[in-house]
């Protein structure tokens, strides 16, 4: 509930987004955890709680630009 409200507060729309922990994000895109580590902040994330969640439409987004 409260995720929900923070991302109504979120300058970009997530609401239609699949939110990937860090290593679904590098299974999705077939790379290792190790290198998204060291090279994630780069990409669009949320941080929840204590970690990092990848929306993976905006991720894709953000590496085809």
């Amino acid at each position: 509930m409260i995720a929900e409200e923070i991302l109504k507060l979120q300058s970009e729309d997530y609401r239609n987004d699949e939110f990937l922990t860090k290593s679904e994000l590098a299974e999705r895109l077939k790379i290792s955890e190790s290198y998204l580590e060291h090279n994630g902040s780069n990409l669009p994330r949320v941080r929840i709680g204590n970690t990092y969640r990848y929306p993976i439409n905006k991720v894709i987004n953000f590496l085809n630009t």
